[in-house]
């Protein structure tokens, strides 16, 4: 063996074999909406906050989940009380829109004490949301005969009782965008479509489950 022979058989001892390239990871649609088995626990350094001690404590007056509630206000204005969305009216804790809290003011004002003017009150406006979030959980547990976990609940909050009931109701692998207008899917397109791929409901619903879990957790 000459001395590039030699060297050739060297190369070829200690060369890396080459590896395939990999393939292109397809996009995984759940068919399973996530069932909340067991207790949601909001951390304590959370808890410790004078604005979540605010939200939960009117959670345990209306009689809903605390984390629920607590998830809630942390994904609609991250705790913010004067929040206000750039683009519409939803303003407060829990980001009511005029119509919304009017509708919630002549329907539980005089019994909780709470005017059109109190939207930005953290207590009030905790109190509102803890009453929307037992109207919705409440219409969906009639309707679907089941109780609802915490992502189904935000659902609810977010397409409205009715429209939540409408996509629970149907094939959890279904394409949730079938059941919703185009015009929210318009504005909502990462909620409903991800690299050109429309999202089944069970995918939409868990997606909203992790979000809030991510807040308190």
């Amino acid at each position: 063996m000459n001395f590039y022979d030699f060297l050739a058989s060297l190369f070829r001892l200690f060369k890396k074999p080459s590896t395939p390239p990999s393939a292109p990871v397809e996009n995984v649609e759940e068919s399973v909406i996530i069932e909340d088995s067991n207790p949601v626990l909001i951390r304590p350094d959370l808890l410790i906050k004078p604005i979540v001690q605010t939200i939960t404590q009117a959670a345990a007056l209306i009689g809903v989940s605390r984390a629920t509630l607590v998830a809630m206000a942390g994904v609609e204005s991250n705790f913010n009380p004067n929040a206000k969305a750039p683009t519409s009216s939803a303003s407060g804790l829990f980001q009511f829109i005029n119509s919304t809290w009017a509708a919630m003011v002549t329907k539980y004002g005089d019994k909780y004490e709470i005017g059109l003017n109190d939207r930005f009150d953290p207590y009030k406006s905790s109190i509102m949301g803890a009453l929307f979030l037992k109207e919705n959980v409440d219409y969906l547990e009639s309707r679907l005969n089941r109780k609802i976990g915490m992502g189904e609940s935000y659902l609810a909050h977010f397409l409205g009782a009715g429209g939540a009931v409408k996509m629970l109701s149907a094939d959890p692998s279904a394409k949730a965008r079938d059941y919703v207008s185009a015009a929210v899917v318009s504005a909502n397109k990462t909620i409903f479509i991800k690299n050109g791929i429309p999202l089944s409901i069970a995918t939409v619903t868990n997606n909203f489950n992790r979000k809030l879990r991510k807040v308190i957790e």
